[in-house]
Protein backbone atom coordinates (compact mmCIF):
# COMPACT_ATOMS: atom_id res chain seq x y z
CA UNK A 1 0.00 0.00 0.00
CA UNK A 2 1.14 3.56 -0.61
CA UNK A 3 1.61 6.09 2.17
CA UNK A 4 -1.44 8.04 0.98
CA UNK A 5 -3.71 5.04 0.57
CA UNK A 6 -6.29 6.73 2.79
CA UNK A 7 -7.02 9.08 -0.13
CA UNK A 8 -8.11 6.03 -2.14
CA UNK A 9 -10.62 4.79 0.42
CA UNK A 10 -13.44 7.18 -0.62
CA UNK A 11 -13.02 5.99 -4.21
CA UNK A 12 -13.26 2.37 -3.05
CA UNK A 13 -16.44 3.28 -1.17
CA UNK A 14 -18.00 4.50 -4.40
CA UNK A 15 -16.95 1.36 -6.26
CA UNK A 16 -17.24 -1.41 -3.67
CA UNK A 17 -19.50 -0.10 -0.91
CA UNK A 18 -19.14 0.97 2.75
CA UNK A 19 -17.11 -2.08 3.88
CA UNK A 20 -14.16 -3.31 1.84
CA UNK A 21 -12.20 -6.52 2.48
CA UNK A 22 -8.54 -6.94 1.49
CA UNK A 23 -6.25 -9.90 1.92
CA UNK A 24 -2.50 -9.32 2.05
CA UNK A 25 -1.11 -12.86 2.16
CA UNK A 26 -2.05 -13.97 5.73
CA UNK A 27 -3.26 -10.53 6.83
CA UNK A 28 -6.98 -9.77 6.64
CA UNK A 29 -7.83 -6.07 6.32
CA UNK A 30 -11.28 -4.51 6.69
CA UNK A 31 -11.74 -0.92 5.47
CA UNK A 32 -14.77 0.77 7.06
CA UNK A 33 -15.72 3.66 4.82
CA UNK A 34 -18.88 5.22 6.27
CA UNK A 35 -20.00 6.51 9.64
CA UNK A 36 -22.99 4.16 9.72
CA UNK A 37 -20.79 1.10 9.15
CA UNK A 38 -18.43 2.27 11.90
CA UNK A 39 -21.33 2.76 14.32
CA UNK A 40 -22.84 -0.63 13.45
CA UNK A 41 -19.57 -2.59 13.84
CA UNK A 42 -16.86 -1.31 16.26
CA UNK A 43 -19.34 0.85 18.20
CA UNK A 44 -22.53 -1.21 18.63
CA UNK A 45 -20.77 -4.60 18.42
CA UNK A 46 -17.72 -3.69 20.47
CA UNK A 47 -17.75 -7.02 22.31
CA UNK A 48 -16.64 -8.83 19.16
CA UNK A 49 -14.83 -6.05 17.27
CA UNK A 50 -12.44 -4.63 19.90
CA UNK A 51 -9.34 -6.74 19.45
CA UNK A 52 -6.18 -6.14 17.41
CA UNK A 53 -3.92 -8.10 15.07
CA UNK A 54 -0.71 -9.31 16.65
CA UNK A 55 1.43 -6.37 15.39
CA UNK A 56 4.75 -8.20 15.57
CA UNK A 57 6.91 -5.06 15.46
CA UNK A 58 4.71 -2.35 17.03
CA UNK A 59 3.33 -4.48 19.89
CA UNK A 60 5.67 -7.40 20.46
CA UNK A 61 9.01 -5.65 19.87
CA UNK A 62 8.94 -1.84 19.97
CA UNK A 63 6.57 -1.65 22.96
CA UNK A 64 7.39 -5.11 24.41
CA UNK A 65 3.68 -5.88 24.75
CA UNK A 66 3.05 -3.01 27.19
CA UNK A 67 1.23 -0.53 24.94
CA UNK A 68 -2.50 -1.14 25.31
CA UNK A 69 -3.03 0.69 22.01
CA UNK A 70 -1.71 -2.36 20.16
CA UNK A 71 -2.66 -5.09 22.63
CA UNK A 72 -5.24 -7.73 21.82
CA UNK A 73 -8.48 -7.50 23.78
CA UNK A 74 -7.92 -9.28 27.09
CA UNK A 75 -7.43 -8.95 30.84
CA UNK A 76 -4.35 -6.69 30.73
CA UNK A 77 -5.94 -4.45 28.12
CA UNK A 78 -9.12 -4.10 30.23
CA UNK A 79 -7.16 -3.22 33.40
CA UNK A 80 -5.02 -0.66 31.62
CA UNK A 81 -8.03 0.84 29.84
CA UNK A 82 -9.98 1.25 33.09
CA UNK A 83 -7.00 2.85 34.84
CA UNK A 84 -6.48 5.23 31.93
CA UNK A 85 -10.17 6.19 31.78
CA UNK A 86 -10.33 7.01 35.49
CA UNK A 87 -7.27 9.26 35.14
CA UNK A 88 -8.35 10.99 31.92
CA UNK A 89 -12.13 11.23 31.84
CA UNK A 90 -13.85 14.53 31.16
CA UNK A 91 -14.47 15.29 34.82
CA UNK A 92 -10.77 15.35 35.83
CA UNK A 93 -8.82 16.75 32.87
CA UNK A 94 -9.55 20.32 33.99
CA UNK A 95 -6.74 19.77 36.51
CA UNK A 96 -4.32 20.00 33.58
CA UNK A 97 -5.61 23.34 32.29
CA UNK A 98 -2.93 25.39 34.05
CA UNK A 99 -0.19 23.42 32.29
CA UNK A 100 -1.97 23.74 28.94
CA UNK A 101 -2.48 27.49 29.38
CA UNK A 102 1.20 28.12 30.12
CA UNK A 103 2.20 26.02 27.10
CA UNK A 104 -0.21 27.98 24.87
CA UNK A 105 1.30 31.29 26.05
CA UNK A 106 4.82 30.03 25.32
CA UNK A 107 3.68 28.88 21.87
CA UNK A 108 2.34 32.36 21.08
CA UNK A 109 5.61 33.95 22.22
CA UNK A 110 7.62 31.58 20.02
CA UNK A 111 5.42 32.21 16.98
CA UNK A 112 5.67 35.96 17.50
CA UNK A 113 9.44 35.79 17.86
CA UNK A 114 10.15 33.51 14.86
CA UNK A 115 7.02 32.92 12.74
CA UNK A 116 8.90 31.12 9.95
CA UNK A 117 9.82 28.36 12.37
CA UNK A 118 6.17 27.68 13.17
CA UNK A 119 6.43 23.93 12.51
CA UNK A 120 9.22 23.53 15.09
CA UNK A 121 7.21 25.63 17.56
CA UNK A 122 4.12 23.45 17.11
CA UNK A 123 6.17 20.27 17.57
CA UNK A 124 7.83 21.66 20.69
CA UNK A 125 4.49 22.76 22.14
CA UNK A 126 2.87 19.36 21.55
CA UNK A 127 5.79 17.45 23.07
CA UNK A 128 6.25 19.82 25.99
CA UNK A 129 2.54 19.78 26.83
CA UNK A 130 2.53 15.99 26.72
CA UNK A 131 5.55 15.65 29.01
CA UNK A 132 4.39 18.33 31.45
CA UNK A 133 0.85 16.95 31.66
CA UNK A 134 2.02 13.36 32.06
CA UNK A 135 5.02 13.80 34.33
CA UNK A 136 5.26 17.40 35.56
CA UNK A 137 8.55 17.98 33.74
CA UNK A 138 9.76 21.58 33.18
CA UNK A 139 8.70 23.32 29.97
CA UNK A 140 10.84 22.44 26.96
CA UNK A 141 12.47 25.48 25.39
CA UNK A 142 13.28 23.89 22.05
CA UNK A 143 12.41 20.95 19.82
CA UNK A 144 16.04 19.76 20.06
CA UNK A 145 15.68 18.75 23.71
CA UNK A 146 17.09 15.20 24.22
CA UNK A 147 13.79 13.90 25.59
CA UNK A 148 11.94 15.35 22.59
CA UNK A 149 14.41 13.70 20.26
CA UNK A 150 13.81 10.23 21.69
CA UNK A 151 10.04 10.83 21.66
CA UNK A 152 10.31 11.85 18.00
CA UNK A 153 12.24 8.65 17.34
CA UNK A 154 9.56 6.64 19.13
CA UNK A 155 6.76 8.36 17.21
CA UNK A 156 8.35 7.86 13.79
CA UNK A 157 9.10 4.19 14.44
CA UNK A 158 5.72 3.35 15.98
CA UNK A 159 3.81 5.14 13.21
CA UNK A 160 5.66 3.22 10.52
CA UNK A 161 5.29 -0.09 12.37
CA UNK A 162 1.60 0.59 13.00
CA UNK A 163 0.73 0.59 9.31
CA UNK A 164 -0.92 -2.63 8.28
CA UNK A 165 1.92 -3.10 5.77
CA UNK A 166 4.59 -1.38 7.86
CA UNK A 167 6.91 -4.38 7.66
CA UNK A 168 6.73 -7.63 5.72
CA UNK A 169 6.42 -9.66 8.91
CA UNK A 170 2.89 -8.35 9.48
CA UNK A 171 1.56 -10.34 6.52
CA UNK A 172 4.34 -12.94 6.29
CA UNK A 173 4.50 -13.96 9.99
CA UNK A 174 7.10 -16.70 9.48
CA UNK A 175 9.68 -13.90 9.06
CA UNK A 176 9.62 -13.31 12.84
CA UNK A 177 11.74 -16.44 13.24
CA UNK A 178 14.63 -14.99 11.23
CA UNK A 179 17.61 -14.21 13.54
CA UNK A 180 17.92 -10.52 14.35
CA UNK A 181 21.44 -10.37 12.95
CA UNK A 182 20.01 -11.25 9.52
CA UNK A 183 16.98 -8.92 9.74
CA UNK A 184 17.82 -5.21 10.26
CA UNK A 185 14.15 -4.35 10.91
CA UNK A 186 14.01 -6.90 13.74
CA UNK A 187 17.37 -5.95 15.23
CA UNK A 188 16.39 -2.27 15.29
CA UNK A 189 13.05 -2.97 16.98
CA UNK A 190 14.62 -5.24 19.60
CA UNK A 191 17.24 -2.58 20.39
CA UNK A 192 14.79 0.32 20.69
CA UNK A 193 12.01 -1.53 22.55
CA UNK A 194 13.86 -1.81 25.91
CA UNK A 195 15.02 1.82 25.57
CA UNK A 196 11.44 3.04 25.21
CA UNK A 197 10.25 0.88 28.13
CA UNK A 198 13.03 2.26 30.34
CA UNK A 199 12.24 5.84 29.27
CA UNK A 200 8.53 5.65 30.13
CA UNK A 201 9.13 3.59 33.27
CA UNK A 202 11.74 6.03 34.60
CA UNK A 203 9.58 9.06 33.84
CA UNK A 204 6.59 7.51 35.59
CA UNK A 205 8.62 6.47 38.65
CA UNK A 206 10.14 9.96 38.94
CA UNK A 207 6.73 11.64 38.66
CA UNK A 208 5.08 9.15 41.02
CA UNK A 209 7.72 9.64 43.72
CA UNK A 210 7.46 13.42 43.46
CA UNK A 211 3.67 13.25 43.76
CA UNK A 212 3.86 10.97 46.81
CA UNK A 213 6.26 13.46 48.45
CA UNK A 214 4.01 16.41 47.60
CA UNK A 215 6.57 17.93 45.24
CA UNK A 216 4.58 17.74 42.01
CA UNK A 217 1.55 19.55 40.57
CA UNK A 218 -1.45 17.61 39.32
CA UNK A 219 -0.29 15.36 36.49
CA UNK A 220 -1.58 12.25 34.77
CA UNK A 221 1.07 10.22 36.62
CA UNK A 222 -0.14 11.61 39.95
CA UNK A 223 -3.71 10.67 39.09
CA UNK A 224 -2.53 7.21 38.04
CA UNK A 225 -0.95 6.27 41.41
CA UNK A 226 -4.12 4.95 43.01
CA UNK A 227 -5.22 3.26 39.79
CA UNK A 228 -1.87 1.50 39.45
CA UNK A 229 -2.55 -0.30 42.73
CA UNK A 230 -6.27 -0.80 42.10
CA UNK A 231 -5.73 -2.48 38.73
CA UNK A 232 -2.53 -4.31 39.67
CA UNK A 233 -0.27 -2.65 37.09
CA UNK A 234 3.51 -2.98 37.12
CA UNK A 235 5.77 0.07 36.77
CA UNK A 236 6.37 -0.87 33.12
CA UNK A 237 2.65 -1.23 32.43
CA UNK A 238 1.79 2.04 34.20
CA UNK A 239 4.70 3.79 32.48
CA UNK A 240 3.56 2.76 29.04
CA UNK A 241 -0.02 3.57 29.97
CA UNK A 242 0.83 7.17 30.86
CA UNK A 243 3.21 7.54 27.93
CA UNK A 244 1.08 6.28 25.33
CA UNK A 245 -9.81 10.53 8.22
CA UNK A 246 -11.97 9.21 5.35
CA UNK A 247 -15.27 9.05 7.25
CA UNK A 248 -14.84 12.67 8.34
CA UNK A 249 -15.21 13.59 4.66
CA UNK A 250 -18.17 11.43 3.70
CA UNK A 251 -20.17 13.38 1.12
CA UNK A 252 -23.33 11.61 2.24
CA UNK A 253 -22.98 13.58 5.51
CA UNK A 254 -21.17 16.77 4.53
CA UNK A 255 -22.39 17.30 0.97
CA UNK A 256 -20.48 17.65 -2.32
CA UNK A 257 -18.06 20.20 -0.78
CA UNK A 258 -16.85 17.77 1.90
CA UNK A 259 -13.19 18.44 1.02
CA UNK A 260 -13.54 22.23 1.20
CA UNK A 261 -12.79 24.46 4.19
CA UNK A 262 -16.28 25.65 5.06
CA UNK A 263 -16.79 26.56 8.75
CA UNK A 264 -20.39 27.58 8.04
CA UNK A 265 -21.33 23.93 7.69
CA UNK A 266 -21.23 23.70 11.51
CA UNK A 267 -23.65 26.59 12.03
CA UNK A 268 -27.35 26.27 12.67
CA UNK A 269 -28.81 28.75 10.16
CA UNK A 270 -31.84 29.36 12.35
CA UNK A 271 -30.11 30.35 15.55
CA UNK A 272 -26.50 30.85 14.56
CA UNK A 273 -25.41 28.18 17.04
CA UNK A 274 -22.89 25.41 16.52
CA UNK A 275 -24.57 22.21 15.44
CA UNK A 276 -23.32 18.65 15.24
CA UNK A 277 -23.75 17.37 11.70
CA UNK A 278 -22.55 13.90 12.63
CA UNK A 279 -24.73 12.07 15.14
CA UNK A 280 -23.70 9.05 17.22
CA UNK A 281 -20.22 10.50 17.81
CA UNK A 282 -20.37 10.98 21.61
CA UNK A 283 -20.96 14.73 21.14
CA UNK A 284 -17.61 15.09 19.35
CA UNK A 285 -19.04 16.00 15.93
CA UNK A 286 -16.28 13.97 14.26
CA UNK A 287 -14.72 10.51 14.49
CA UNK A 288 -11.01 11.36 14.61
CA UNK A 289 -10.60 9.67 18.00
CA UNK A 290 -12.01 6.30 16.96
CA UNK A 291 -14.93 4.12 18.00
CA UNK A 292 -16.21 1.76 20.65
CA UNK A 293 -13.87 0.44 23.32
CA UNK A 294 -10.87 1.54 21.26
CA UNK A 295 -11.79 5.23 21.25
CA UNK A 296 -8.83 7.41 22.25
CA UNK A 297 -8.72 7.55 26.06
CA UNK A 298 -6.80 10.86 26.00
CA UNK A 299 -9.16 12.65 23.66
CA UNK A 300 -10.37 15.15 26.27
CA UNK A 301 -6.81 16.32 27.00
CA UNK A 302 -6.07 16.55 23.28
CA UNK A 303 -9.31 18.44 22.63
CA UNK A 304 -8.59 21.00 25.35
CA UNK A 305 -5.04 21.63 24.11
CA UNK A 306 -6.13 21.96 20.49
CA UNK A 307 -8.96 24.33 21.36
CA UNK A 308 -6.77 26.51 23.57
CA UNK A 309 -3.90 26.67 21.07
CA UNK A 310 -6.11 27.34 18.05
CA UNK A 311 -8.17 30.00 19.80
CA UNK A 312 -5.02 31.72 21.08
CA UNK A 313 -3.34 31.72 17.66
CA UNK A 314 -6.46 33.06 15.93
CA UNK A 315 -6.74 35.79 18.58
CA UNK A 316 -3.16 36.99 18.18
CA UNK A 317 -2.22 36.43 14.52
CA UNK A 318 -3.38 36.96 10.95
CA UNK A 319 -2.91 33.69 9.07
CA UNK A 320 -2.22 34.01 5.35
CA UNK A 321 -0.96 31.73 2.58
CA UNK A 322 2.79 31.91 1.83
CA UNK A 323 3.98 33.62 -1.35
CA UNK A 324 6.12 32.12 -4.09
CA UNK A 325 9.03 33.83 -5.91
CA UNK A 326 6.55 35.73 -8.10
CA UNK A 327 4.54 36.98 -5.16
CA UNK A 328 1.64 34.60 -5.82
CA UNK A 329 -0.11 32.74 -3.03
CA UNK A 330 0.94 29.11 -2.61
CA UNK A 331 -2.04 26.79 -2.27
CA UNK A 332 -1.67 24.50 0.75
CA UNK A 333 -3.33 21.13 0.13
CA UNK A 334 -3.90 17.99 2.13
CA UNK A 335 -1.08 16.24 0.28
CA UNK A 336 1.31 18.14 2.57
CA UNK A 337 0.08 16.00 5.48
CA UNK A 338 1.88 12.73 4.88
CA UNK A 339 2.40 11.21 8.34
CA UNK A 340 0.47 10.14 11.38
CA UNK A 341 -1.46 7.20 12.78
CA UNK A 342 -4.94 6.80 14.20
CA UNK A 343 -5.22 3.75 16.46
Amino acid sequence: MSDNVWLKFPKWRTTYGPVVYLRMFHQHVIVINTLQAAIDLPEKRATIYSSRPRFEVACQMLTEGYSFTFQAYGDLWRRMRRAAHESLHKGVVHQLHNIQTVEAALLLHSLLDAPKDWEDHMKRAAGSTLLSACYGTPLLRGSDDPTMEILDTFTSKIVRAGYIDGTYVEYLPFLKHIPARLAPWKNEALVWGPRFTKLFGDLFTWARDRAINGESPETISAMMIENQVRYNLSVQEAGWLVGTVGINRDQAIWGPDADDFNPERYMDVRGGKLSSVMTDTKEEGHVSFGFGRRICVGRHVAHDSLLLNMASILWMFDIKAPLDALGQEVACGEESVDHGLAV
